[in-house]
């Protein structure tokens, strides 16, 4: 009992202090003393009025003062409440707005997964087959392994041909030769009246010697065998 006892003392001690503390430093010593000799002196010359003032405020101050603390309470649990539910209202409407999100981010990012996976399965494969068909080199020459293996596929008959066509080309080339050749001499021979063989023999041998790693190989044969053809005929 002993021990409940001194525990109240204690704790009305430290409630006692922790006032006390507090009003020092609202209401320091010096002033509540200037106060108290001013009440002092007030109720000295107005006994009547401080005796009434002080019945008021002796049972009708507790009350105010209750329902001061009643307000000041109301106002700070009203407070601390309306925190807590706008915290707990703010993360719930978050949840709910980022669950209702979620419901179009993820089939997008599976979606936009897929088609990158798909896409790059895609250009492997591809990427895969060119490299087989070119003969497993990066990067190929255009042209040489395509045309080795479609060569292969016709059983060399590819090769033939476009040999047999070059070689078609370079005759049409050697057969149409001759015919410019004596075509331009004939025009040359009009051009010195039609006679001056010597004339115009020595005009082709300049234009030979001219030609000579300046003009391409076809026209300057052709200037060649204009300057035999004039030979024969002179």
């Amino acid at each position: 009992m002993s021990v409940i006892v001194r525990a109240a003392r204690n704790l009305a001690a430290n409630v006692g202090n922790g006032f006390e503390h507090a009003a020092n430093r609202v209401l320091p010593p010096q002033q509540r003393e200037r106060a108290l000799e001013n009440l002092r002196s007030f109720s000295v010359r107005n006994p009547r009025l401080a005796s009434f003032l002080a019945a008021q405020t002796a049972l009708a101050g507790l009350p105010i003062l209750l329902f001061l603390a009643f307000a000041i309470s109301t106002l700070f649990a009203s407070l601390v409440t309306c925190v807590l539910l706008g915290v707990i209202a703010a993360f719930l409407f978050t949840f709910f707005i980022t669950g209702f999100a979620l419901f179009f981010l993820i089939p997008s990012v599976v979606v936009g997964s897929c088609a990158a996976s798909i896409f790059f399965f895609w250009g492997l494969v591809g990427y895969m087959i060119l490299q087989r068909i070119n003969g497993g080199e990066t990067p190929v020459n255009p042209g040489t392994d395509i045309g080795d293996k479609l060569n292969k596929l016709t059983g060399g008959r590819l090769r033939d041909l476009v040999d047999q066509a070059d070689s078609d080309t370079q005759q049409e080339s050697m057969a149409l030769a001759p015919s410019q050749a004596e075509t331009l001499h004939m025009d040359r021979r009009n051009e010195y009246g039609g006679g001056d063989t010597g004339a115009h023999l020595e005009k082709v041998e300049k234009h030979v010697k001219k030609s000579e790693g300046a003009l391409p190989a076809l026209h300057r044969d052709i200037l060649v065998k204009e300057r035999n053809i004039i030979q024969k005929l002179t």
